[in-house]
């Protein structure tokens, strides 16, 4: 469905700023972990 496709385009958009702001993350680990939980209950949605 079209909401199923948002959902997924979404999702691929997310994950690719998260790879962009990776090393970003890596000076900054409590700053990664928060991130991976936010990724985490935006998978769960």
């Amino acid at each position: 469905t079209l909401v199923t496709r948002s959902i997924t385009l979404i999702r691929g958009l997310f994950v690719s700023l998260l790879s962009l702001i990776e090393d970003k993350l890596q000076k900054k680990p409590e700053l990664r972990l928060r991130t991976a939980i936010l990724l985490a209950r935006f998978c769960l949605y």
